[in-house]
């Protein structure tokens, strides 16, 4: 038994990859509408990669610091830099930052 799963033992469909991290996974989202995706009544599963655009895509959209649901790590600032006199040059460098910050706290 690991000290991962010490009461129960790891699920069934638990599935480690090389990496050592188990498969990435994440509710389907529909991107034009902004909503989750339901199939048969029930919140679609997408995996790997597609998995990581729907987390990067929420994680930019969540402002950082706002929900208390979410740990300070997760999120991003990039609102703050509406209605700033910055230079576009600085805009664009901040801005970049911002996103970075956001998506590299992801291990995968």
């Amino acid at each position: 038994m690991s000290n991962e799963w010490p009461f129960m033992g790891k699920p069934e469909d638990y599935v480690e990859e090389k990496s050592g991290l188990p498969i990435f996974k994440e509710y389907a989202w529909g991107f034009e509408k902004n909503e989750r995706i339901i199939e048969n009544g029930n919140f679609k599963i997408v995996e790997r990669n597609e998995a990581l655009k729907v987390w990067i895509y929420k994680a930019i959209k969540t402002d950082r610091y706002l929900h208390l649901v979410y740990d300070w790590s997760y999120g991003c600032e990039i609102k703050e830099l509406i209605g700033k006199n910055y230079t576009k040059g600085l805009t664009e460098a901040e801005a970049k930052r911002y996103i970075k910050e956001a998506i590299l706290i992801n291990p995968y």
